[in-house]
């Protein structure tokens, strides 16, 4: 990274320009890249930045890696937000991808989203956590002439104090790294690309931080185990949703609340029986993305009862359990999809694996599932499971509960551990739903 490759240089010298990479839609280009870099045109004079935009590549260069090597050298990534940009899988799925990445690392770069055109509040989610510009998020369309002149220079304002701010960081020495050293664990994430990658790296963690990445990966797959009726196979819709559920929800409690480990042990134990009994089901009705779906699930609680039995030591078992979680989760996903999905799992693994560098377990169970927004195929999965849930069931509690895992929201202690709480003679999904919601916390 090139922040690493600064050198020192003493409060005398002038620093290094922060570099600027600009991601915007072409059909953007014509009416807005120019009036975005005119008004940073001055700070690139000073000396303060310079800016790369796509257009500036020379001819014959390969396009794709100089774009990645760009995007992981620059010190502000500035988005021009608008309904074509969010459309396009190159800016979410590489360059937007690549920015999370590098801050989930704790690199020192800035994502400065700048709202050019109205765009569909679904599309401007996937940047919410960010704080857009100009105020609010209103595009700078909506200004009259004069008024997104002003806008727009109060961003170039802005954008030089924030390059101000990166480089006067930069001039920091540099920490001294012996040649053997080896990489640091904050760089570890790089490896995992595979189950036994993944296994080795939970060797090192506790539990809690092994339950918490299976819980995710068994949530962002969760809808994927209730896509066909069963029936013939003693498993109905009900009965599937609760088992994949129940798996995610007592994985992830486990990942936040440890201490609840010896009194959920039943329920770990239970729940892991019916995920591998719907899990059969689905592979004899040859629904291969459900049948690995479940078995994500079934690893989870293997991994959460592993957990509950030794509380103080993560023990292979509940590394084995988990990375094997992952894995099922990323056939899973495989299977749900045309378009090559299995990376954009594991790279959902890494990004989890680079946040808890700086969060703790029960601080990521907290985060949103996706952290670039789902994918097309959870969308259309989740819709189609709301759609096959009977009615009359109290399904609701449950599927507040999953989007409030997607959006990232906690609604406290209390109120998560009733769905893991449901006595062990009720499990008829309808009954047990009931028993929920009566006991679920008014004010939550």
């Amino acid at each position: 990274m090139r922040h690493s490759a600064r050198e020192h240089k003493s409060p005398a010298m002038l620093t290094e320009p922060s570099h600027i990479f600009i991601s915007y839609a072409h059909a953007d280009e014509a009416k807005w890249l120019s009036f975005v870099t005119g008004y940073l045109r001055p700070a690139v004079k000073q000396g303060a930045v310079e800016i790369w935009i796509a257009t500036l590549m020379r001819g014959g260069d390969p396009w794709d890696k100089e774009i990645e090597r760009k995007l992981r050298e620059c010190d502000i990534f500035i988005l021009l937000v608008s309904r074509h940009s969010l459309s396009s899988d190159y800016v979410l799925d590489k360059e937007i991808a690549i920015i999370r990445e590098r801050q989930a690392r704790g690199e020192d770069v800035h994502f400065y989203p700048l709202v050019l055109t109205p765009t569909p509040k679904i599309a401007l989610d996937l940047v919410r956590d960010k704080n857009l510009r100009p105020p609010g998020g209103k595009p700078l369309s909506d200004y009259s002439r004069s008024q997104r002149d002003q806008q727009m220079s109060q961003v170039a304002d802005e954008i030089a104090a924030i390059a101000e701010e990166i480089a006067k960081r930069a001039i920091r020495p540099p920490p001294t790294v012996s040649p053997h050293t080896k990489p640091s664990e904050k760089e570890s994430w790089r490896e995992i690309n595979d189950r036994d990658s993944l296994e080795d790296w939970f060797a090192r963690q506790s539990g809690q931080v092994a339950l918490a990445i299976a819980a995710r990966c068994v949530l962002r797959v969760a809808t994927l185990a209730v896509q066909v009726p069963l029936k013939r196979h003693a498993v109905t819709i009900s009965d599937q949703a609760k088992a994949v559920f129940q798996a995610g929800a007592l994985a992830r409690i486990l990942a936040k609340y440890p201490q609840k480990a010896d009194e959920l042990r039943p329920a770990t134990n239970a729940a892991r029986g019916v995920a591998a009994d719907a899990a059969l089901a689905a592979a004899k009705a040859g629904d291969a993305a459900g049948n690995a779906a479940f078995a994500a699930a079934r690893h989870a609680v293997s991994g959460a009862n592993a957990l509950a039995a030794a509380p103080n030591r993560v023990g292979q078992a509940c590394a084995s359990a988990a990375a094997s979680a992952a894995a099922a989760t990323t056939f899973a996903a495989e299977k749900a999809a045309d378009a090559a999905p299995a990376d954009t799992a594991w790279r959902e693994i890494r990004a989890d694996v680079a946040a808890l560098q700086e969060l703790d377990s029960g601080h990521l169970a907290d985060s949103p599932l996706w952290s670039l927004g789902a994918p097309r195929w959870a969308k259309t999965a989740s819709n189609r499971l709301q759609s096959a849930l009977p009615p009359g069931e109290d399904w609701e509690v449950w599927i507040d509960w999953y989007e409030d895992c997607l959006q990232g929201r906690s609604r406290g202690e209390a109120y998560e551990l009733v769905f893991a709480s449901v006595p062990m003679e009720i499990w008829e999904p309808a009954a047990a739903n009931s028993w929920i919601k009566g006991h679920l916390p008014k004010d939550a």
